[in-house]
């Protein structure tokens, strides 16, 4: 017996339950079994080879799969048929609805009636529904009438809320229209819902058609006018196709456009046909035993519990040629976790776990459980891959009539949705576990490589430490060398010439020459030795005066741009000898009189120091110029003195304000800069840096607060 498989997002609903419906039918007449894989809503990424080998032919529902999978069906020489869809692959046959021939039939049947003000509700991101919405503005346009953006409202989704949701969009735009199009049945009876709580009468004031000719458009209730696609038509044509090109390879697949038909009812103020199908009824043993169930799906809903599950597949056993769970462990092969006693014989047959890309086994297609017209349902419960539970079922075809196998595979699906939850829970739980497993290692990584890293800076900073007290003593050491070391000289001089004298007033023999020598020399000495201690007093004060510059320095408010202008005229009178210009470029946008309230001192004094190191270190002697650019931000003055000299490299730019840092040893202390930093950042409360001058020299960059701190 032949084996025809069914992938499809679900195996339930209004438009996937009654095609499948229509599929089992239609197999049943032509002795075939239908093996039924659900892809769930993630069918754009469904890539699961489950059961391919299963069958020797294949039937898509919609664009259930993606072209992955197509490629993959179709390179197994396996024919493949899709309905309601069209793949590119030029081995895929299709069945489809004629949705431009459907749509232009029921808008004429409104437009003859008289409606001139047309509006569309739908889910166009559907292919079919999309085709219809363009019918319909090529059917407007075709006759003249308003095809403006606003008569056109895409829903959310293709369901009752979708169309409540698209109706509410056109009633707020305001458009006028007095029938409306839907693009299917579901959004439809949720747009006349809307219409209805607006104050709109349907027919009177709204004519609504909707497609599909579904169970709700045919329910006495609603008698909603739609567009018949004929699915046992189009299943039948499918199947068809397939089980042709299962017996000669080399047909060519179906491209069939099947033409739907217009049903008209009361929704769009037409005269009802007559039904070709009598109404459904629920059966109520089938009702019954849905009740019964109905604690069971309650009860894993709320504990999530796998188990729960057992006692309703129990029940539905009497139901179903057979029934299974199966779940992936960590090899990623399946376990069975239930097996109705009837399949449990064949599905395990004392061969362990089940590996993945082979279930079910062919034994499930071909077992002794599966006759003609027979569903059997495969639905993994997470079509993404990885950690999965499956759930098989076989219906009995002879036990079953349509009405009960939507029920059936209703309940299936609801359990189905619920172990994906479950199963999305347990696996958010072990990635929320291991990705804490992975941050508590990252961080004790981290922690190792912290205290390593301030082990090293603690070394480092000693080490500078002892470095920076280095170089502090050796310049200390040096600047005091010369002074200290013409003090000891001259001492020791005078202490020579001294013993001489007393040497010769001992003998009575002193001349007065050597006398006169004497005193000429002790007070050369003694000049020295002052000369010395005054130069090592100077230098002691330096010190003193680089580590806490401006101790008592006095607080007043002034006016800077004039203060500027007094330093740029001090600076010219003092240097009036040299080459040297100094220029003022000042910020004309900001206030005149700037008001300062600092210490003046000490700005002139950091400010004359700055040009004196660009004189003597940038300049060299050399023409040249010194610019005092400032500008003002907010409440902070940014003053940049600039020289066009010799510069400083980049790699002593870091030291320029360190204690003795000097370029010319033996002409300069090196405390110049460092008392400017320290005025800046202590007494003035700023910053400072120092940057190369793009075109040649260096610039010292000042930022100030306008109110110096207390």
């Amino acid at each position: 017996m032949r084996t025809v498989g069914i992938l499809a997002e679900f195996v339930t609903g209004v438009f996937l339950g009654e095609l499948v419906g229509a599929l089992q039918q239609a197999a049943r007449a032509r002795g075939v079994r239908l093996l039924a894989l659900r892809t769930g809503d993630v069918r754009s990424i469904y890539d699961q080879p489950l059961a391919l080998d299963c069958a020797q032919g294949w039937l898509v529902l919609l664009d259930a799969i993606d072209p992955a999978m197509v490629e993959r069906i179709v390179g197994r020489g396996l024919p493949l048929c899709a309905l309601g869809y069209q793949y590119a692959h030029p081995a895929t046959g299709f069945v489809r609805c004629d949705n431009r021939a459907g749509a232009f039939e029921a808008l004429d049947a409104l437009y003859q009636a008289g409606h001139r003000e047309f509006a569309f509700v739908g889910h166009a991101h559907e292919p079919d529904v999309a085709e219809r919405e363009a019918a319909m503005r090529e059917f407007l346009a075709q006759r003249g009438l308003d095809t403006s953006p606003a008569r056109f409202q895409r829903s959310s989704f293709y369901s009752y809320q979708g169309g409540r949701e698209g109706a509410a969009q056109l009633l707020s735009s305001g458009v006028p229209f007095t029938a409306l199009f839907a693009g299917n049945d579901q959004n439809a009876l949720g747009a006349m819902a809307r219409l209805a709580e607006h104050g709109l009468r349907v027919p009177q004031d709204v004519a609504v058609t909707g497609f599909d000719n579904s169970a709700y458009a045919r329910a006495p209730a609603n008698q909603i006018a739609s567009v018949d696609q004929h699915l046992a038509e189009m299943a039948a044509a499918a199947l068809d196709d397939v089980l042709a090109r299962m017996d000669e390879p080399s047909r060519p697949p179906i491209r069939l456009r099947y033409p739907p038909t217009l049903i008209p009812r009361r929704s769009a103020g037409m005269n009802a046909m007559p039904e070709t199908e009598p109404p459904e009824m629920i059966r109520r043993d089938v009702a019954l035993t849905s009740l019964a169930n109905s604690d069971e799906l309650n009860r894993f809903h709320h504990t999530g519990e796998l188990d729960s599950i057992t006692p309703l597949l129990a029940r539905m056993v009497p139901r179903l040629r057979f029934a299974l769970v199966a779940e992936a462990d960590e090899a990623g092969d399946l376990l069975v976790r239930f097996a109705a006693p009837a399949a449990a014989e064949y599905l395990l047959q004392g061969r362990g776990p089940i590996p993945a890309d082979r279930f079910p086994p062919m034994d499930l297609a071909v077992g002794p459980a599966a006759h003609a017209g027979d569903l059997i349902a495969v639905i993994p419960t997470d079509p993404r891959g990885g950690d999965r539970s499956v759930i098989a079922i076989s219906a009995a075809a002879e036990n079953f009539d349509a009405f009960e196998l939507a029920l059936l595979m209703h309940e299936v699906e609801v359990v189905a949705i619920g172990i994906e939850r479950m199963s999305s829970r347990q696996r958010l739980e072990r990635q929320v576990d291991g990705r804490t497993r992975e941050l508590r290692e990252v961080n004790e990584a981290l922690a190792t490589a912290l205290a390593s890293l301030q082990q090293t800076q603690k070394e480092l900073f000693q080490a500078e430490k002892m470095a920076a007290m280095g170089r502090l003593v050796a310049s200390v050491a040096h600047e005091l060398n010369t002074p200290l070391g013409n003090c000891l000289m001259s001492a020791s001089t005078i202490e020579t010439e001294l013993a001489n004298v007393r040497t010769a007033l001992g003998s009575g023999a002193i001349r007065r020459s050597e006398l006169d020598h004497f005193v000429e020399s002790v007070a050369e000495g003694c000049s020295l030795l002052g000369q010395g201690l005054a130069s090592t007093t100077q230098l002691l004060a330096n010190f003193r005066k680089a580590s806490s510059p401006h101790a008592s320095a006095l607080r007043l408010h002034f006016d800077f741009r004039q203060f500027l202008r007094q330093i740029q005229s001090t600076l010219r009178q003092r240097y009036a000898s040299l080459p040297v210009e100094f220029l003022l470029v000042a910020d004309e946008a900001a206030p005149d009189p700037l008001m300062l309230n600092g210490f003046p001192d000490g700005l002139s004094d950091l400010l004359y120091e700055l040009a004196q190191n660009a004189i003597e270190h940038g300049l060299e002697g050399r023409a040249g110029h010194v610019w005092f650019d400032w500008r003002l931000d907010g409440q902070t003055l940014t003053i940049r003195v600039e020289d066009d000299g010799c510069g400083v490299p980049q790699n002593e730019l870091e030291r320029i304000f360190d204690p003795f840092y000097n370029t010319r040893m033996g002409r300069s202390l090196g405390l110049g800069l460092s008392a400017v930093h320290n005025t800046v950042g202590g007494l003035l409360g700023g910053k400072i840096v120092a940057e190369q001058r793009p075109a040649g020299g260096t610039v010292m960059i000042i930022m100030l607060p306008l109110t110096a701190p207390a």
